[in-house]
């Protein structure tokens, strides 16, 4: 197939190809999903994957420091996905938890994360390499900037 198609054209096929896999990864498609940062996804799973982890532990976990994880826990607590709550043992530690809406969503998360296992599993090894190679080459190319002139294609 690849001979049969321009190398022009990859870039639309790679998009639409993108889009079919997250939208089969989504097919529990909720449009009450709230809009979060990629900080903020991370965040999330570091507190699902660590219940009642202290503000301090969250940002460390994440490679960030406290006024920047207060922040961030800020966020979503607004958001109505994490609950603050002072330790009992310890008055001036203030504990991180998901909330019902912050445990459905980390649920979702990692149901997400397994399937796109399975379907990694399933493939031939040469084929994860030029996976791998392809989505390092996509990432670094992510990382350079576009001039206002060049613009968004």
């Amino acid at each position: 197939m690849a001979s049969d198609i321009g190398q022009a054209h990859f870039p639309e096929i790679i998009q639409r190809q993108i889009r079919s896999l997250v939208e089969a990864l989504d097919q529990s498609n909720h449009p009450a999903d709230p809009v979060l940062t990629l900080s903020q996804w991370r965040a999330l799973i570091t507190i699902g994957e660590h219940p009642s982890s202290a503000i301090n532990a969250v940002g460390k976990r994440l490679g960030i420091g406290l006024p920047a994880s207060s922040l961030l826990v800020d966020r979503l607590v607004q958001s109505g996905l994490v609950n603050r709550n002072r330790s009992t043992k310890d008055r001036r530690l203030v504990l991180c938890s998901l909330t019902e809406s912050g445990r459905t969503l980390y649920q979702i998360i990692t149901q997400r994360q397994r399937q796109l296992k399975l379907w990694l599993d399933q493939m031939d090894p040469e084929d994860l390499k030029a996976l791998s190679r392809g989505l390092t080459a996509l990432s670094e190319a992510s990382q350079q900037r576009i001039s206002p002139k060049e613009g968004y294609h």
